[in-house]
């Protein structure tokens, strides 16, 4: 026992001796910087300020969304990645269906940039928190991978993390932000953030589309203490991550196609069309990422429906479907296919059964649907 003791106090006597010389040279490297750059002046400081209000919105919508998921529709089934795909997502819609309340009653005051991602974490991050160590404790149920394929996988996870970080990279400047952002999406922002609620914009078509990503950037310019650049870069760390997510859903998806627990290398896949490389389709501030995250989420939710159509599944295929069409109006390319694969599914249910009992479902699906998107509508 004394022996135990004694080899622990070492241990965290060479910890302390190891901080110590760090934070000595982390001191030394400062102090022979300093007078050349000032650390006051590092761009360090304003990125950590944008990463902490971007990681403030991501935890909210979050939070709240697997509250939805697990308690409100008290689905709790679903696999640890594909779980926290769909709450990011019914989170974001919940957020999006909050501010166009906020946005009727003239609330958008930066002290509600600040209160309502706070709402969302309080009453999401208890159940949440309860989550997360049955989520790490899920285990994969694979073989064991000989050598080669694991070096293989380390190495297609490499490139798949390199490509990430170039991409990422794209966020360190607002002159990234694209054509589409410029006049539309952030315009909309700007007018909705200085007026302090939802305006109209007569005579101006485009801002009638649906406006859930400038909804989203409305929220980035409501927040105090925020110059234009750091805004600007605030919406792509925004979308950045949003992408992110797409690539969590795209491991979702793989792994319910391949019966499997765990897929962990399909979101390279991503990177093999390398088009979101090119401006205009590259992280630019407008909505084709944002719709685009919501494709594997709707895929998943669909094909889980139309196993029976229970209306708890189909209350949430129509929270996303209505979701992805607040985003953009090209959301019908994905929904057109889906809703016909899965009537197709529900006549042959019908049909073998005889008996018409699968009514509920898409009842279901159809009545949320049309409430998400009932907020757009009013508005035009």
């Amino acid at each position: 026992m004394r022996h135990l003791l004694q080899s622990r106090w070492r241990a965290v006597l060479r910890s302390i001796a190891i901080l110590s010389i760090c934070a000595g040279g982390v001191a030394i490297l400062g102090q022979s910087i300093n007078p050349s750059y000032p650390l006051r002046d590092w761009l360090t400081w304003r990125l950590l300020g944008v990463w902490a209000c971007c990681l403030y919105f991501q935890a909210a919508c979050l939070c709240f969304g697997h509250v939805v998921l697990t308690r409100w529709l008290r689905l709790t089934d679903l696999p640890a990645i594909e779980r926290l795909v769909v709450s990011m997502a019914v989170g974001v819609v919940s957020f999006t269906l909050a501010m166009y309340v906020a946005g009727a009653l003239a609330l958008y005051r930066p002290w509600l940039a600040l209160l309502l991602p706070l709402l969302m974490l309080a009453s999401g991050a208890p159940s949440f928190a309860v989550y997360l160590p049955r989520g790490r404790n899920q285990r994969t149920s694979t073989s064991p991978s000989i050598w080669t394929s694991q070096l293989v996988t380390s190495a297609v996870l490499l490139f798949g993390l390199l490509c990430v970080f170039v991409l990422y990279l794209q966020c360190l400047s607002p002159g990234n932000l694209n054509y589409d952002s410029r006049w539309y999406h952030l315009t909309i922002a700007e007018d909705y953030a200085r007026e302090g609620r939802i305006v109209p914009f007569f005579g101006d078509y485009s801002k009638a589309y649906p406006p859930l990503t400038s909804l989203v950037h409305t929220w980035a310019w409501l927040l105090p203490g925020l110059d234009l650049s750091l805004r600007s870069m605030l919406v792509l760390h925004n979308e950045f991550c949003i992408v992110v997510w797409t690539l969590a859903g795209i491991v979702a998806a793989a792994a319910w196609m391949l019966e499997r627990e765990q897929a962990k290398a399909a979101w390279v896949a991503f990177f093999l069309f390398p088009i979101i490389f090119i401006y205009d389709s590259n992280i630019g501030g407008s909505a084709d990422h944002f719709l685009g995250f919501f494709a594997p989420v709707l895929f998943l939710a669909g094909m889980r429906a139309g196993r029976d159509f229970a209306p708890r599944r189909c209350a949430l295929l129509g929270i996303l479907a209505g979701g992805a069409f607040l985003t953009k109006y090209q959301a019908t390319f994905l929904l057109a296919p889906l809703g016909a694969l899965l009537a197709a599914r529900w006549l042959w249910l019908v049909a073998m059964e005889r008996k018409f009992r699968y009514w509920r479902g898409p009842l279901t699906a159809g009545l949320v649907a049309a409430v998400v998107i009932s907020p757009h509508l009013l508005r035009n």
